[in-house]
C-alpha cells in the first residue's frame, strides 16, 4: 500500500505534468497579451479615424472657402456688367486686376450665350469658341455652378488666334486640366453672358498636402460623378481619371456626407479612409492613410508589451526548466532499468516475429550449441518438432548435427566474427535428400564474448533440377539445329544435280523449238519452274547458314550510306523502266558496325521489293536517323497499297507472300525476307515494317550504336 501511495504521489508531480503547468501558464500570459495587443490595435485604428476624420473636414471647409472667394469675384464681375456704368474698354482690365493675388485662378473671363469668348484675363483667349456644354449646367438657379474637369492649362489652346473657328481643347499632358465656375447673368444691354472662372486644382492639391504634413497621409478631391479632379503627392492616380465604384460614392452618398471606413483606396491598397462632401458644391473630400503605416503606429506602442511579456515567458521557462531538471533526474534513475527490461523484451519479440515470419527454415543456437528458437518453416522441412529442440544440443541428434558446426566453415564463426555459407546434402527423416544452402552469421554480446549462432536453410534442389533440365533442352535444341542444318544442307546438294540437269535440258529445248511455239512454250514453263526451283534451294541453304550460325560475318566500320547508295544505283534500272523514283536523304553519322556484302544483301531484298509493289510514276523515300540511344535507323517508304497489321507482323516469316499487297507480283521462294530479318539480327540489329498514315508500308532497319554492338556481340559469330 506504501509501494501504490508512493506511486501515486509520484505520477501527480512528475516532470510530464510540471512542463504541462508550465506551458498552460505560459499560454495564459500569452492570451493576456494577445488580448491586450487586439484592443490596443483597435484603440490605434480609432484615433487614426478620428485624425483623418478631422483633416476631412478642414480640407471640405477649405475647399469650400476657396470656391465661395471665386464666386465671389464672379458675383462682382456680374453686378459690373449688369451696371450701366459698365464699359467694355476697361473690362479686360479689371479681370486682370481681379484675377491678380488670386493663385487658385488661372483666368477669369466672358462669354456670350454662343460660346464666344468677349473678355478675359487671358488676351489669348479673346475671341475663342467655348463648347458651352463643357462648363456643365447650373443647379440653382441665379447662383455660381461648378463645371466638370477640363484637360489643359486654361479654356482653350492659347496659340490659336482665329476668333471664329471653334477651339477645341488643348492638348494637356495627363493629368493637367482645371475646374471651371460659372454664373450666368443679363448685361445692361439685355444680352445674356457667361463669367467662367478657370479654377487651378493644383493649388487646392498643395494647400492639402500643407495641411495633412505627413507624407504618409493623401487627400484627394472627386466630384459626384466619380471624376477625381486633384490629389496629393502620394496619390498615384493621375487627376482626370474616373472613379466611379468608390465605395463613399457607391454606399454612403448621399444619406450620409461624412464618415469613415476600412478598405480599398484610390491606389488599390487597403487603406484608412476619411470622407466629408462640400456643403455647397458636389464635391467629395477623401483623406486616407495606409494600413501599413496604422500597423507600424501600433507595433512601436507594443514594444513595452512586448519586452514585458518576454520577461514573464523567459521567468516561467527559466521556473520550470529547473522543476522539471530535478524531476526528470528522478525519473531516469527509476525508469532505466524498466527501460533496458522492456528494450530487451521488445527485441527478442521483433527477432522472434521476424525468424516465425521469414518463408525459409531458421534457427538459433546459444553459445553452448543448444537450440534456442525455430520456426514453423524449420519444422516443416525436417519434420521435427520445435519442443522437443528448444534446450537441446544440436550434435544430439545425427540428423541436425550438421546444422550446429561445421569443422571447416565454422571455426571463424564460433570464435563470435564472421559468418559462413556452404552447400550441404540433407537427408530428411522421409529418406528424401535435398540440398540445401546453409547459412550463418554469428551473434556477440555487448562485451565482445560470443552470443551464439543464427542461421537459414534454403533447398536449392529445385533449382539445381531447373538448372540441369534448362541445360538439357539447350542441349537437345543444339542438335536438332544441327540435325536441320545437315538435313537441308543434304537436301540441297541432292537437289541441285537434278535441277542443273533439268534447266540445262530446258535451255537446249527453247533452242531447238524456236519454230514451234506449244513446244518452245512447254520447255519454257520447265526453265522458269526450274529456276524458282534452283532460287528456293538456294534461298534455303542460305537461310540456314545464317539461322544456325554456320556462316560468318565480317564486320568492320563501314558507312551504311555508301553501301546503300550502292544497292539503289543498281535498283534505279529496273525503278526506271516503271517510272519510279527513288529518294535518299541520309543522315549526318551513318556509320556502323555490319558485314559489307550480308547488309547489301538485306538491304537489296527490301528495296527489290518496294520497288516490286509501288505503281509507276510512284516515288520511294529512303532516309536515316539516330536517335538518342545512338541507334541508326534507316527507313524504306514504299508507294504500294499497305499492307494490313496482322501481315505485317509475318511478312518476315520463312514461306510467307503477302497476297493483298504482292498479288501477282511475287515469283520468290518466300525466303528473301526472313534471310533478311536473320542478317539484320545477326548484326545486334532489327527490320520491322508498318503501315504508314498517307499510304504504304515503311520498313525499319535498325543498327545498334557501336558501343553497344561491341558489348552485345564479342565474337563475328552469327547470333
Amino acid at each position: 500500500m506504501r509501494q501504490k501511495d508512493a506511486s501515486t504521489r509520484t505520477t501527480w508531480l512528475s516532470s510530464a505534468h510540471l512542463v504541462w503547468a508550465g506551458c498552460l501558464l505560459a499560454a495564459l500570459l500569452v492570451l493576456l497579451s494577445s488580448a491586450f495587443a487586439v484592443v490596443q490595435r483597435q484603440d490605434t485604428v480609432e484615433q487614426e479615424i478620428r485624425r483623418t476624420q478631422l483633416l476631412a473636414r478642414l480640407l471640405a471647409d477649405e475647399t469650400t472657402r476657396t470656391l465661395d472667394a471665386a464666386g465671389l469675384t464672379l458675383a462682382m464681375i456680374s453686378q459690373r456688367m449688369q451696371s450701366r456704368e459698365a464699359s467694355s474698354s476697361d473690362l479686360p482690365e479689371r479681370l486682370v486686376e481681379s484675377v491678380r493675388g488670386l493663385p487658385y485662378m488661372r483666368s477669369l473671363s466672358l462669354l456670350d450665350a454662343s460660346g464666344k469668348v468677349l473678355a478675359s484675363s487671358n488676351p489669348a483667349l479673346v475671341g475663342a469658341a467655348i463648347d458651352v456644354h463643357l462648363l456643365g449646367q447650373p443647379v440653382t438657379a441665379g447662383e455660381a455652378w461648378l463645371g466638370p474637369w477640363i484637360p489643359g492649362r486654361d479654356l482653350t489652346d492659347p496659340t490659336r488666334t482665329q476668333a471664329a473657328t471653334p477651339a477645341p481643347p488643348a492638348r494637356a499632358l495627363p493629368g493637367v486640366g482645371l475646374v471651371t465656375l460659372v454664373q450666368r447673368g443679363t448685361a445692361s444691354d439685355g444680352q445674356p453672358f457667361l463669367a467662367v472662372a478657370a479654377l487651378n486644382p493644383d493649388y487646392l492639391a498643395n494647400h492639402f498636402q500643407q495641411i495633412l504634413g505627413e507624407r504618409s497621409l493623401t487627400a484627394a478631391l472627386l466630384d459626384y460623378q466619380g471624376r477625381m479632379l486633384t490629389g496629393t503627392e502620394g496619390v498615384q492616380r493621375l487627376p482626370g481619371t474616373s472613379v466611379p465604384s468608390h465605395r463613399a460614392l457607391q454606399e454612403y452618398l448621399p444619406e450620409q456626407e461624412s464618415g469613415s471606413y476600412e478598405g480599398q483606396g484610390l491606389d488599390g491598397t487597403t487603406v484608412i479612409t476619411s470622407f466629408r462632401a462640400s456643403r455647397k458644391h458636389p464635391l467629395l473630400v477623401v483623406v486616407e492613410e495606409p494600413m501599413v503605416q496604422v500597423i507600424a503606429a501600433w507595433r512601436q506602442k507594443l514594444g513595452w508589451l512586448l519586452v514585458a511579456s518576454l520577461a514573464g515567458l523567459l521567468t516561467i521557462l527559466a521556473a520550470t526548466v529547473s522543476a522539471w531538471r530535478s524531476l526528470r533526474a528522478h525519473e531516469h534513475m527509476a525508469a532505466a532499468l524498466d527501460r533496458t527490461r522492456n528494450r530487451l523484451e521488445e527485441s527478442e519479440r521483433h527477432l522472434r516475429a521476424v525468424i516465425e515470419a521469414a518463408p525459409a527454415p531458421m534457427f538459433v543456437l546459444d553459445p553452448l550449441g543448444r537450440y534456442v528458437l525455430v520456426n514453423q518453416a524449420f519444422e516443416d522441412f525436417l519434420g521435427v518438432r520445435r519442443d522437443d529442440l528448444i534446450g537441446q544440443r544440436a550434435d544430439t541428434d545425427p540428423t541436425l548435427s550438421h546444422l550446429a558446426y561445421h569443422p571447416v566453415r565454422d571455426v571463424a564463426l564460433w570464435a563470435g566474427a564472421g559468418q559462413s555459407n556452404y552447400m550441404e546434402n540433407i537427408v530428411l527423416r522421409s529418406g528424401a535428400c535435398r540440398q540445401a544452402l546453409i547459412a550463418k552469421v554469428a551473434l556477440t554480446r555487448p562485451d565482445g564474448r560470443p552470443g551464439g549462432v543464427i542461421g537459414s536453410i534454403t533447398d536449392v534442389t529445385s533449382f539445381r533440377e531447373a538448372e540441369q533440365r534448362a541445360a538439357d533442352a539447350m542441349t537437345a535444341s543444339a542438335k536438332a539445329h544441327q540435325a536441320e542444318s545437315e538435313f537441308i544442307g543434304n537436301l540441297s546438294h541432292a537437289l541441285r544435280t537434278p535441277l542443273q540437269s533439268i534447266i540445262g535440258f530446258s535451255e537446249l529445248g527453247v533452242m531447238r523449238s524456236r519454230h514451234d511455239s506449244a513446244q518452245h512454250e512447254l520447255f519454257t514453263h520447265v526453265q522458269s519452274g526450274g529456276q524458282r526451283m534452283l532460287s528456293v534451294v538456294n534461298d534455303l541453304l542460305d537461310l540456314s547458314r545464317v539461322k544456325n550460325a554456320t556462316g560468318t560475318l565480317h564486320r568492320s566500320e563501314l558507312d551504311t550510306s555508301d553501301l546503300i547508295e550502292e544497292v539503289i544505283r543498281h535498283a534505279r534500272i529496273d525503278a526506271r523502266a516503271r517510272q519510279i523514283d527513288i529518294d535518299v536523304k541520309p543522315c549526318a553519322n551513318t556509320v556502323a558496325s555490319v558485314d559489307a556484302l550480308r547488309f547489301q544483301q538485306a538491304v537489296r531484298t527490301l528495296i527489290e521489293r518496294a520497288v516490286r509493289v509501288s505503281p509507276p510514276g510512284s516515288r520511294i523515300e529512303v532516309r536515316a536517323s539516330r536517335d538518342h540511344a545512338g541507334t541508326l535507323h534507316w527507313w524504306i517508304h514504299d508507294a504500294g497499297p499497305g499492307l494490313p497489321d496482322s501481315e505485317c507482323e509475318t511478312m518476315f516469316s520463312a514461306f510467307i507472300q503477302q497476297r493483298r499487297a504482292e498479288e501477282g507480283a511475287r515469283d520468290g521462294s518466300g525466303l528473301e525476307l526472313a534471310i533478311c530479318q536473320q542478317i539484320l539480327r545477326g548484326l545486334d540489329g532489327d527490320v520491322r515494317c508498318k503501315a504508314h498514315p498517307n499510304g504504304g508500308n515503311v520498313c525499319q532497319l535498325s543498327l545498334p550504336a557501336r558501343n553497344q554492338t561491341a558489348l552485345s556481340q564479342p565474337a563475328d559469330k552469327v547470333a
